[in-house]
């Protein structure tokens, strides 16, 4: 989703020699945040407008779509309760959050797939971008 590789590209300016991400050091204190807010930088209200829209119905709705309504009332249940902790004071719940909920999502690609007897390779619902997202921060 464009949404997600929005927020994640400001959220995380990397990943270090073990793997783990490096987040932008404006979200990473709360004198940061502070400072990022007061001066409402485009980067950083783009940021907050993401989470914020990210934490509303938007979210899920792509997500039905993407796994082509493959999502069970645990996946909704557990996709709604991942949205409530997206919050852009919080940038390292809001990474959790989002490696979450594209974990369930892929999840459920995945089930929806071998119900349907899909082999590997087949098309997953997922565009070759969403994909590559997923691989890049589930290292």
């Amino acid at each position: 989703l464009p949404e997600i590789n929005e927020a994640l590209d400001f959220l995380v300016q990397g990943f270090d020699e073990q793997g783990q991400p490096v987040f932008n050091p404006v979200l990473e204190t709360a004198p940061g945040r502070a400072i990022a807010g007061a001066l409402q930088g485009p980067e950083y209200q783009n940021y907050v407008g993401v989470i914020e829209t990210l934490r509303t119905g938007v979210l899920l709705d792509a997500l039905e779509r993407a796994t082509v309504g493959a999502l069970s009332d645990g996946e909704r249940q557990a996709l709604s309760a991942e949205q409530g902790q997206l919050d852009p004071a919080n940038p390292r719940g809001t990474y959790r959050a989002i490696m979450r909920m594209q974990e369930i999502a892929q999840e459920s690609i995945n089930r929806r797939n071998r119900e349907a007897g899909a082999s590997n390779g087949a098309d997953d619902g997922l565009s070759e971008e969403d994909q590559a997202l997923i691989d890049r921060y589930t290292q």
